[in-house]
């Protein structure tokens, strides 16, 4: 399941979602995706309320899913998020 995941693509949405979502609080809320980032700024976590991803130091990253389809729709999502223009 997580092999498959472009942490290049996950940055892209990360951005996207931080440079045009509504700030509430610590997080970023866009297009149903919230983000937000630890404080020291190398933590990024990714969410649209079902799956968390969490992308650590190096590129590793976690992601908490209930099953490998809702994963796949996560990164689906965030495909979409990331062809949208600007």
């Amino acid at each position: 399941m997580q092999n498959t995941l472009d942490t290049r693509l996950v940055l892209r949405v990360f951005d996207k979602v931080i440079r045009h979502g509504e700030r509430r609080g610590d997080n970023h809320h866009w297009q149903g995706l919230v983000a937000n980032s630890g404080f020291d700024g190398y933590t990024l976590t990714l969410g649209n309320g079902t799956v968390t991803l969490t992308l650590l130091f190096h590129n590793s990253y976690k992601v908490d899913s209930p099953s490998n389809g809702e994963f796949e729709r996560f990164v689906e999502q965030l495909k979409r998020v990331d062809r949208e223009t600007e």
